[in-house]
Formats: structure tokens, sequence, C-alpha cells
């Protein structure tokens, strides 16, 4: 059993990081939208570049504290 367990759980191998994010619009049309369980940040920054995004706050999602806040650079 010992052996079993020692082959699924690796001690040398870390987890992702995950966060949590809360996206605004520079309209007050949009509401506010909250996705969870973000591993790849440029990945989600292009995504809310596509949905037309002002700024999204980033959170640690197992401390649940505030991370970083990142702004949408709109092509010019």
């Amino acid at each position: 059993m010992a052996d079993t367990l020692r082959l699924t759980t690796n001690p040398y191998n870390m987890a992702k990081k995950l966060f949590t994010a809360i996206v605004f619009f520079k309209d007050n049309n949009q509401p506010i939208r909250k996705y969870r369980n973000i591993s790849n940040i440029n990945s989600f920054y292009n995504f809310c570049s596509g949905i037309n995004a002002e700024y999204f706050n980033l959170y640690e999602k197992t401390t649940r504290l505030f991370a970083e806040r990142i702004y949408i650079k709109k092509g010019t």
C-alpha cells in the first residue's frame, strides 16, 4: 500500500498555483464576471482581451488574498 501511494504522489512535483479572477468592463451594461481555477495568466489575458474587458483582479485561490490587478492594453 505504501509503495502505491508513493507512486501516485510525487513530493518533488509542485502543484500549479491557481487564481480566481474578477473581470471588469468599461461600460456598465456588462456585469462583472468571476472566473475560477486560472493557472495560465497569459492565456486568460488573451481571453479577457477578446471579450473587451478593461482590467481584471487576480486573487490567490488558497489564501483568497489579492495578488495583482492587470489592465488590458487596447490595440491602437
